[in-house]
């Protein structure tokens, strides 16, 4: 089995696949590249190995400052929440570990371990938890991925100065020339192959009955119809099986 760890790889593998060296591939290099680009995109947009979620840390500068809204990179596809801005109960942003409430509480409380009331201590950190609900509730924001600017809904000059690094959780679209394992992925080798027959039978639509060295006939229509049946089948597939679920919103 071919291992395919490049675009060029991807290309020579789908073109393999549709006949090429038998049978001459009646699509541009350019229109192969632009199959490969829109697989990529639609595995980024509805495939959970094509992103990958992570916490992103950002530094808040002059010009985000001025502007009152951070200026995202191209490969966030989507931020899930910003952690919020201001300090935490219970937590040890702003802050450090000697004064956190639940760190006080496994000191004090929880020395030795047949001596803890678990159901004070359950209750205790469900109280915490309403405090930091109430007193440090989600950040707000606002992000479109076509503009990417994040506006954060806050007082910037009290929360927000220049120098200060908050943290948000975001999904990022995986690289495939960093992590080449992604141009193997038999679902985007199988999609990126029914695109450029499809593409082919764009290119030979205006034909009817081409006859080929050798006494072979392609119908341009046919083509065209198969590849479009594949691509749609696929999609499908990729978006009922395979695409992440929708995050659940509480309160």
């Amino acid at each position: 089995m071919p291992i395919v760890t490049s675009r060029v790889s991807l290309a020579s593998y789908a073109l393999r696949k549709l006949g090429s060296g038998i049978l001459r591939i009646n699509v541009t290099d350019d229109q192969v590249q632009d199959c490969i680009d829109d697989g990529l995109q639609f595995m980024a947009e509805y495939h959970f190995d094509g992103v990958q979620r992570m916490p992103m840390k950002y530094t808040i500068t002059d010009l985000d400052f001025t502007n009152q809204y951070i200026t995202i990179p191209n490969n966030v596809i989507s931020i899930i929440r910003v952690l919020p801005v201001n300090d935490l109960i219970g937590g040890t942003q702003g802050g450090d570990i000697l004064n956190d409430a639940t760190f006080q509480i496994a000191l004090n409380d929880l020395v030795e371990f047949g001596s803890i009331d678990i159901q004070s201590y359950v209750l205790t950190r469900n109280h915490l938890k309403l405090l930091q609900l109430m007193l440090s509730p989600e950040q707000e924001f606002r992000f479109n991925r076509t503009v990417h600017k994040l506006n954060i809904d806050t007082d910037w000059s009290a929360n927000l100065p220049s120098g200060k690094t908050i943290v948000f959780e975001c999904y990022v679209v995986v690289d495939p020339e960093v992590n080449t394992d992604l141009y193997n992925d038999m679902i985007l080798k199988k999609y990126v192959t029914a695109l450029i027959k499809k593409q082919w039978g764009v290119n030979l639509s205006k034909f009817k009955e081409v006859k080929l060295p050798g006494g072979v006939v392609l119908n341009g229509d046919e083509i065209l119809e198969k590849g479009t049946e594949e691509v749609e089948k696929i999609e499908k597939e990729i978006q009922s099986m395979r695409e992440l679920p929708v995050e659940m919103l509480i309160g």
